[in-house]
């Protein structure tokens, strides 16, 4: 890496959360922003960093995990002045290098980026170990809405997902991001927001998160943030297009479940709340 890249002061900035809450859309609105930069989902710490703590101990990070870092570069006609070493023997150095990497994607004229892949959620330990600055905003949505669009989905893009979701594996995958969610409340480095007050006070929630991320706002981040989306989503997630648009909450869940299944869900999610995570 060269001198100027070594000597940055970066901004850096994590959006994580469940899948299907919003990611992209937040992401978009940021990245329009003139000191901001973006990138699509990278996936480096949940394709590489074995989430068992035996298996990560046990690990040395080396050709094959650099091979996800490179094929993410030649995917998006991305350079790096990072030279990575041959093998890293923890998980400590594996991610300082990863930080490295994101910064050296990063145009020299801006003063921050951000990282959008929902479930470095279940990664933050290691991402915050080697880099204490970094926010990480964490976007919540309601369960059936998550529930519904997460099954849809999963259905109509199989392949892409890893199989298909039934509705109780979608109903615990979002209960159990938002429980690890709720364990970084009192960390200021820790910045929640919902779906539902993105898409309803666009305005507010964002000079709000700007204050809070030391940015200035600016109104491009709402005028300018479809543009933006064309960079961020890849030829093969066309399912984010409707994310981006901002769909009003609800309109596929009365759509896609039977009255039974509907009544089935909202009971099931009933007993977790996402108002500790309201923004303003």
């Amino acid at each position: 890496m060269n001198s100027n890249m070594s000597s940055r002061t970066l901004k850096r900035i994590f959006i994580v959360g469940c899948p299907r809450s919003g990611t992209t859309l937040l992401q978009s609105m940021l990245a329009a922003h003139s000191q901001l930069h973006s990138f699509p989902e990278t996936h480096f710490w949940d394709y590489t960093v074995p989430e068992n703590r035996f298996y990560r101990w046990m690990k040395i990070y080396s050709s094959f995990d650099k091979k996800i870092v490179y094929n993410f570069m030649r995917k998006y006609d991305l350079k790096t002045g990072v030279n990575m070493r041959p093998f890293y023997l923890t998980t400590h150095r594996w991610s300082k290098a990863l930080i490295k990497v994101l910064d050296s994607f990063t145009p020299t004229d801006v003063g921050g980026w951000i990282e959008k892949t929902p479930r470095h959620l279940n990664y933050i330990s290691h991402i915050s170990a080697v880099c204490p600055d970094a926010y990480f905003i964490h976007m919540l949505r309601e369960g059936k809405d998550v529930v519904a669009s997460m099954y849809q989905v999963t259905q109509e893009s199989p392949k892409q997902w890893g199989g298909a979701r039934d509705i109780n594996t979608c109903i615990g995958r979002w209960k159990k991001d938002v429980k690890r969610s709720k364990q970084y409340l009192e960390d200021p480095q820790h910045l929640f927001l919902t779906y539902g007050e993105l898409v309803s006070k666009k305005k507010k929630v964002l000079q709000r998160l700007s204050e809070k991320l030391n940015v200035t706002f600016e109104s491009k981040m709402i005028e300018e943030f479809s543009n933006e989306a064309e960079n961020l989503i890849g030829n093969e997630e066309e399912w984010k297009q409707a994310n981006v648009e901002g769909r009003k909450a609800g309109d596929k869940f009365s759509q896609i479940f039977t009255k039974e299944e509907q009544e089935y869900i909202i009971k099931a999610v009933a007993d977790v709340s996402l108002e500790p995570f309201h923004i303003i």
